[in-house]
């Protein structure tokens, strides 16, 4: 998460003077690489974990402060949001058995972080890119960890927008909200990787590692839903170039104003020359506190830590991201991977960790100057292609031939990765092990996003949406914990719903819904009521808010089903809906939602989250309730 010593900056001369300290930093890191002070001898690797919360009806739970209050161990570390948290490895020597023991200090890790969070009203930690059961609701600035950089960040996005852009991303399903929020972005959970690179070799490494961005997350795609809706295999990217997005609507609407950008060309000369572009393309909006510090280190002939640049460097969220840092008092160059989602589980990060750093480390002679061999639009169209289809895309590589996904990881990669592995002298085990995990994967086409596309079309039709990301949810945290790489996963079955006592609404309501407005022709909202069989039709404002429920019973019972009477086709929707309904939220149970319709005697109850229509209840969601209860009886 960066830096804790930070603070929110928009005024001109604070600006100024922070502009002039980064120069300054970048002059330091400029001297350290013309006097040979970075290392360039010593290969390390390491890694950054981040899961979500999940409260006992496996929806996000904003707990991270009592959390790492109670675990007391500064490895664990907050997000943008509260129901976030990451886990920061130390770092590894690339060689020997550095990739089981990553394995095995991740384990380590998460199994604190798991006791811990049990401990917490049996709270439950989840390893995927985007969390299924995840809503619009979560994203209240509620749920914004209360930290001074966290803080910075949301006033910094207030202040760079012209005006909130709607999000629209198309795949299976079709998502369009305007409803939208600085915290979307915290939707997204991650599995970085950082490999330290020798300073001289950087822009080479650094051009090769966007060159294979795109195979290697068609290999591990694993955030294919958002908000209920089906979207594409990787949709953190999509959803996070359009979270951050500051561009002013009178700007030229190209790349080199996005935030998360991929690049515009291949980098060239040095590192210098990407925090550079950076600097010249985008607004600084934030400042360490104590903006000295380099400039004493410097002067005192230790590493500086170049806060200031890397802070600037902190809200350029680029998916290939240029690092510097201090080791043991040795400075030196890294480049972060930021592509990799979480999860599925602990075995295939590594694998996905093994497979990236053993191309980066054996990167052949061939892909050295790649301006002169693909085309940049080329690799930039690439990564845009296997995060919309996964292992269904085809690339187009060196001297513009085309690959598919399958043929270019399994017949050009892995065999680079395998050398690589073998030039950092890692374990013979270790090497098997990790790709043939990702090879396995590959071969079979079965990705963490696929698993999700497979099981979600075994349940729809049967069952709402709402009801099949929990699902999907429970029965990913039950594989996850037994350890198995993804390739191996069954479909999920009623075994693997936990059940747990807390049912909710949300658990359940249908959120794809037909709705009305007011002043729309009551005729033809029958005709499409009859035409989609549908029983009760909320009514709401442009802005989503109930207004009020049109309901077959209640217009059966006003005569209102005659297309032919001429002084009904007058009639508009607000002249005969059902104002003020009984409405529930998401967090209602489902005791009180029976209850309150056994009590009403109606079949339908609209679910509202502050004046806002989320989803609706029926009696037909309360079949998979009356199951959801008789199963916690039979566990009792």
């Amino acid at each position: 998460m960066g830096s804790a010593n930070v603070e929110f900056i928009n005024d001109s001369r604070q600006q100024r003077d922070t502009f002039h300290h980064i120069m300054r930093d970048l002059d330091y890191l400029r001297s350290m690489i013309e006097d040979g002070k970075l290392n360039r001898n010593t290969f390390r690797i390491g890694a950054e974990q981040e899961m979500c919360f999940l409260d006992s009806a496996l929806r996000p739970a904003p707990v991270i402060e009592e959390f790492l209050k109670r675990i007391d161990d500064d490895q664990f570390v907050p997000e943008l949001a509260a129901f976030n948290l990451e886990m920061n490895l130390k770092p590894l020597v690339f060689t020997g058995n550095c990739f089981s023991e990553m394995e095995a200090r991740l384990n380590k890790l998460i199994a604190k972080g798991e006791k811990t969070a049990t401990d917490m009203d049996g709270l439950k930690l989840i390893m995927t890119g985007i969390t299924p059961t995840i809503g619009k609701m979560d994203m209240e600035l509620e749920n914004l960890t209360p930290t001074v950089r966290s803080q910075a960040m949301i006033k910094a996005m207030d202040w760079l927008r012209q005006k909130n852009p709607p999000i629209r991303i198309t795949g299976k399903d079709d998502l369009f909200t305007t409803d939208f929020s600085n915290m979307f972005q915290s939707c997204n959970t991650s599995f970085q990787i950082h490999y330290q690179v020798n300073p001289d070799e950087f822009i080479d490494r650094y051009n090769f590692a966007q060159a294979i961005a795109a195979p290697v997350l068609a290999a591990c795609t694993n955030s294919p839903t958002l908000f209920g809706k089906r979207l594409w295999y990787e949709t953190r990217i999509a959803l996070f170039e359009q979270a951050v997005d500051t561009r002013e609507s009178t700007a030229h609407l190209s790349e080199e104003h996005m935030r998360v950008p991929f690049g515009t060309k291949w980098a060239e000369g040095s590192v210098l020359n990407v925090y550079e572009e950076d600097l010249a393309k985008f607004k600084i909006f934030m400042r360490h506190t104590d903006p000295d510090i380099s400039k004493r280190c410097f002067e005192q002939g230790e590493a500086p830590g170049l806060v200031n640049l890397n802070i600037f460097n902190g809200t350029i969220f680029r998916w290939t991201r240029a690092c510097y840092g201090v080791l043991d008092g040795k400075p030196h160059l890294r480049i972060e991977n930021r592509l990799l989602p979480a999860g599925p589980t602990v075995v295939d990060e590594i694998a996905n960790a093994a497979f990236w750093l053993g191309l980066m480390h054996g990167m052949p002679e061939e892909y050295r100057n790649l301006a002169s061999k693909m085309d940049f639009d080329d690799a930039k169209l690439n990564l845009l292609k296997a995060a919309r289809y996964g292992l269904d895309s085809q690339f187009r590589w060196l001297s513009g031939k085309k690959y598919t996904a399958e043929k270019l990881i399994l017949d050009v990669l892995l065999p680079i990765a395998e050398k690589g592995l073998l030039k950092a002298g890692v374990d013979i085990k270790d090497i098997e092990k990790y790709l043939d995990i990702l090879r396995s994967r590959v071969k079979t086409g079965k990705t963490g996003s696929q698993w999700v596309y497979d099981s979600w079309a075994q349940l729809k039709g049967r069952h709402s949406d709402n009801y099949i990301t929990t699902f999907i949810a429970s029965a990913m945290i039950k594989r996850q914990r037994e350890g198995e790489p993804v390739h191996t996963w069954k479909l999920p079955d009623k075994a693997d719903f936990e059940y747990s006592k807390f049912a909710t609404v949300d658990q359940f309501m249908t959120t794809s819904l037909y709705t009305a407005k007011e002043d729309d022709m009551l005729d033809q909202t029958v005709y499409r009521m009859l035409k989609n069989n549908l029983n009760h039709l909320p009514v709401a404002d442009r802005e989503g808010n109930l207004k009020g429920l049109l309901t077959k019973t209640n217009m059966l019972e006003k005569d209102l089903l005659d297309a032919n009477d001429s002084e009904k086709k007058m009639l508009s929707v607000k002249d005969t809906m059902e104002r003020n309904p009984a409405t529930v939220s998401p967090s209602t149970s489902v005791q009180e939602a029976i209850a309150l319709m056994q009590k009403e005697g109606i079949k339908c109850l609209p679910v509202v989250h502050r004046e806002k229509l989320t989803g609706i209840i029926t009696e037909f969601d309360m079949m998979h309730v009356a199951e959801h209860l008789l199963n916690i009886l039979k566990s009792n």
